[in-house]
């Protein structure tokens, strides 16, 4: 019925439903519902298992195998915060796609170009938040380095005879230093350019 909605916990199930397109297998005398199977089967069992497995891996492809610190900054390990960010991001696509046809009739919008959009949505949606989200952490980064090495601006001072003007820096206090310098200890872990030693920075990672 028009106007209906799943209940919260289990909209992203019937979003992952709504998006897939109909396929069916015949196999020895058996029909497969791949339409059925594969959101409401496979896509929650590998997203478990995936997040399951997922320090492990980690642990794999960068080589850290040193304690991981749960409080972490999230821009000291920028990978990991926008691979968060992407499944959200495909997270809140789905669940959004569970109420596409109440969005097609309160929008008055063609329902299957609500579909596709969602579809498109949670390809795009996920690359796009994991770009931009690395990128922020990065430059957060870059801000907190220049804030240690040239202090806290706190007034203007005025310089050449009152014609320009300068601001006025004081160290950064040593509660907020520790903070900002709170990165992984001993540095990185796989080769870096022009060294023998493993090296990979967690501007990276």
């Amino acid at each position: 019925m028009p106007g209906l909605l799943p209940d919260w916990y289990i909209g992203f199930l019937i979003g992952a439903l709504r998006l897939i397109r109909g396929w069916e297998t015949n196999f020895l005398g058996h029909t497969i519902a791949w339409e059925i199977l594969i959101p409401g089967v496979l896509l929650p069992a590998s997203f478990f298992l995936l997040m399951g497995g997922y320090p492990m891996f980690e642990r794999w492809v960068t080589g850290d195998a040193r304690y991981h610190q749960v409080l972490d900054r999230p821009r000291n390990m920028p990978a990991r915060t926008a691979l968060g960010a992407a499944i959200l991001a495909m997270a809140i696509d789905l669940q959004l796609s569970g109420s596409s046809e109440v969005m097609a009739l309160h929008l008055d919008l063609p329902l299957y170009a609500v579909i596709w959009t969602f579809r498109a949505g949670f390809i795009a949606a996920p690359v796009v938040a994991f770009g931009v989200t690395k990128r922020v952490c990065v430059s957060r980064q870059r801000a907190d380095r220049r804030r240690l090495r040239r202090g806290t601006e706190f007034g203007i001072a005025a310089q050449r005879q009152g014609t320009a003007y300068t601001a006025v820096s004081q160290p950064v206090p040593t509660e907020q230093r520790a903070v900002l310098e709170a990165r992984r200890p001993d540095g990185c872990t796989s080769r870096c350019p022009g060294t023998s030693s493993r090296c990979r920075h967690p501007a990276v990672y």
